[in-house]
């Protein structure tokens, strides 16, 4: 039997491809610091409010997770957790046309989070940036984000309000820009706020003019 001889070239054996970051586990650089404070708040709700104030100031929407409590609660990127099919488990999906159907989630498992608490003296206080990288690319723009034009509850009271006085959308929205320079919000937001105030009211009230 002929002897083994090694050869004269040593072959580089790449380690399997589990133990390579895929490209949706690459982080962004961190932003720690940009949320770091000593501010304080009464309310869990203006806590929230800063830290989506925040979060636009980078380009970033942040939302409440779902675990909150009376004493803590984590705020997290929108594109955190998986996506989740909403089939029926065991069901055969059929095709109806020939079109192909792709769905599209904006969840990648982002581990950007942050942490809040309650003290002793019952305020609201960062507790810590429990993740400050995100997995996804940063927009280089909220204008078209839904989430970024939203009303906040204060500013739905307004429309609410100015609506009664007959006062048109436009000038609302317009009202709205002057108070706030960062808002984002758009006719539509408008129409939506003011067709929401008409069905709690149960159309009943001052009839809305366009």
């Amino acid at each position: 039997m002929a002897a083994f001889t090694a050869p004269d070239t040593l072959i580089f054996v790449p380690p399997p491809m589990d133990d390579r970051p895929l490209a949706n586990q690459l982080l962004t650089e961190d932003s720690i610091s940009h949320y770091l404070t000593e501010e304080t708040w009464e309310e869990k709700d203006d806590t929230k409010k800063w830290a989506r104030e925040r979060g636009k100031l980078i380009r970033c929407i942040i939302v409440c997770n779902g675990t909150t409590n009376d004493s803590a609660f984590q705020m997290v990127c929108e594109c955190s957790g998986k996506h989740k099919s909403h089939a029926k488990k065991d069901t055969l999906q059929v095709a109806k046309t020939k079109r192909k159907n792709i769905t599209f989630s904006k969840k990648t498992g982002c581990p950007f989070k942050l942490q809040f608490k309650r003290n002793k003296a019952k305020r609201w206080f960062l507790e810590k940036v429990v993740c400050g990288n995100h997995n996804h690319p940063i927009p280089e723009s909220l204008l078209s984000h839904a989430y970024a034009r939203r009303l906040t509850k204060e500013e739905e009271n307004i429309v609410e309000s100015l609506t009664q006085i007959r006062m048109k959308p436009i000038d609302i929205l317009a009202h709205l820009k002057e108070r706030n320079p960062q808002n984002d919000s758009n006719l539509d937001n408008i129409y939506n706020a003011r067709k929401n105030t008409m069905l709690g009211n149960g159309n009943k009230g001052t009839k809305c003019k366009n």
